[in-house]
């Protein structure tokens, strides 16, 4: 009988313990429409032949010396940086051995036409910002961050005196 209740209390705090979970969730994402996320046309998953086919070659591409090691990758990695201008940073993932490089991260930090698929920009207003997203998350240690996140990946905005100062759209590696 002990051993019965036993596992029926695992089982309940188990069951709640989901339940609980699934409650907070979805609360982290605060865009429904993946559409939201990406700038600069460039989205989810975009290897470097297709940002190049959009963006050109870039001014500039920097590469880790040394790979890296993860539990999320098959083999080891590299991080591969390209910029265009001095504005826009591109960030991506290069497999060692099959040399494939995925993007991951773009960072634009000025008045270079790079925009959200809803055309916001650096130098745009933060209430248009709220007005096109609506509430963002915002952490107490970095008030001037906000953050919109959907399953394929998160904006976050700088916003300084009202004004948007930088982007940086994170995206999911597929």
């Amino acid at each position: 009988m002990k051993k019965l209740l036993r596992v029926l209390a695992v089982f309940l705090t188990i069951l709640m313990s989901s339940v609980a979970f699934a409650k907070t969730l979805p609360e982290f994402y605060n865009i429904n429409d993946p559409a939201h996320i990406g700038l600069g046309g460039l989205k989810s998953g975009f290897n470097y032949e297709q940002v190049c086919n959009i963006h050109g070659e870039p001014t500039k591409v920097h590469r880790t010396k040394n790979p890296k090691r993860d539990v999320l990758f098959p083999e080891p990695y590299y991080e591969v940086y390209a910029y265009y201008g001095k504005t826009v940073k591109l960030s991506f993932i290069m497999l060692s051995k099959s040399k494939e490089m995925r993007l991951y991260k773009i960072e634009s930090t000025g008045k270079n036409g790079w925009k959200t698929p809803d055309g916001l920009t650096v130098g745009m207003k933060e209430a248009e910002m709220k007005k096109i997203l609506g509430p963002s998350f915002q952490s107490a240690d970095k008030p001037e961050h906000h953050s919109y996140n959907s399953e394929v990946g998160s904006l976050i905005f700088t916003v300084k005196d009202g004004v948007i100062t930088a982007i940086v759209c994170i995206v999911e590696l597929a």
